[in-house]
């Protein structure tokens, strides 16, 4: 395969279903230029690998050699949007964007009732996943569709509303960024230094715990809980205080098992906290604690196959196997 050909390897990432899906909207096209990305979509997926000049020399038999260019960006362009409709319900993110394109669409049309029942919906969604980063969006179309829709009496009291909920949001994104920026420094300098060995090069690890944000415990969404946690297991497990890093580590899994829809929306971030949290176990030799993880860590993968994306699934898949061997071993030793 050349260095880098992105419709190709897009084209070899497709599972079966989404080359049924793909294969029932091209075929669907009609007219002359439909036939050449067809083609072109056909042959493609019969091949192994990929070679520009092999390809050009093929296909122009059917396609003119001036416009396979054209052809094989359309093409890409095509499965790209293809794609973004196949996985449309796959994730909450993706939902919520759903609807707020829908509330554009509608109000650019003047029908202003159902823009404003596309916006509730994905508030809902929202509001139930904890996605505070959509609600500045779903501000800024409330303020629209509000002065437009209502009398200034009634607008008034919107206004003040969305202001009052708008401030909130943004106080807790801005506490979000600062856990954020905490998470990045600390892996930014394990990246650059490695794994502290003496009590010197702990001293980092122990100054971010002294951080203002980490004195207490935040009252925030799952993802910031997440977050906090998270940096707290990182940083006592640096500094070899096995129990303290465990403990984080457990409080870390319990906001996932007490928010099952965020569970599944950040199954990847759930399995790498499972994962940090085996370490700890493996460390204090608490064989029994590991085996307990281990099986909701399949059963819950298990339940919510489908829901999950590939890559979470392998993560899980791969976790769950990996710790097992190792504890398994280390009990027989």
């Amino acid at each position: 395969m050349n260095k880098e050909d992105h419709l190709f390897q897009l084209l070899s990432s497709l599972d079966q279903g989404e080359k049924r899906f793909v294969s029932l909207n091209i075929t669907a096209q009609k007219g002359e230029d439909s036939k050449d990305y067809l083609y072109l979509y056909e042959y493609l997926l019969k091949q192994n690998s990929y070679d520009e000049d092999d390809v050009k020399e093929q296909v122009t038999k059917k396609i003119s050699k001036h416009r396979f260019a054209a052809v094989k960006n359309y093409l890409y362009t095509k499965l790209l949007n293809l794609l973004r409709d196949y996985h449309a319900e796959d994730s909450i993110d993706m939902q919520i964007r759903n609807h707020i394109q829908l509330v554009e669409v509608l109000f650019r049309k003047g029908l202003i009732k159902q823009s404003e029942k596309q916006l509730h919906s994905a508030k809902k969604l929202a509001i139930k996943h904890h996605k505070i980063r959509q609600f500045i969006q779903i501000y800024d179309w409330e303020y629209a569709i509000s002065t437009v829709s209502e009398k200034p009496t009634d607008r008034e009291i919107s206004f003040e509303k969305i202001d009052i909920e708008e401030q909130h949001t943004l106080n807790l994104l801005k506490l979000q960024f600062e856990y954020h920026r905490l998470h990045f420094k600390i892996f930014n300098h394990l990246y650059k230094y490695g794994i502290p060995n003496n009590e010197e090069s702990r001293a980092f690890f122990r100054e971010i715990l002294t951080d203002a944000q980490m004195i207490a415990v935040p009252a925030a969404p799952p993802y910031t809980m997440d977050l906090y946690y998270s940096i707290l297991n990182a940083c006592h497990h640096m500094c070899d205080n096995l129990d303290k890093a465990a403990e984080s580590g457990k409080l870390r899994l319990k906001v996932y098992e007490d928010n099952p829809d965020f569970a599944i929306d950040e199954s990847y971030h759930y399995a790498a906290a499972i994962n940090n949290y085996l370490q700890n176990v493996v460390r204090m030799e608490n064989w029994e604690e590991g085996l307990l993880i281990l099986e909701k860590a399949k059963s819950f993968a298990v339940k919510n196959r489908r829901k999950l994306l590939d890559v979470s699934y392998v993560l899980f898949k791969y976790v769950t196997h990996q710790f097992k061997i190792k504890i398994l071993m280390a009990q027989k030793l």
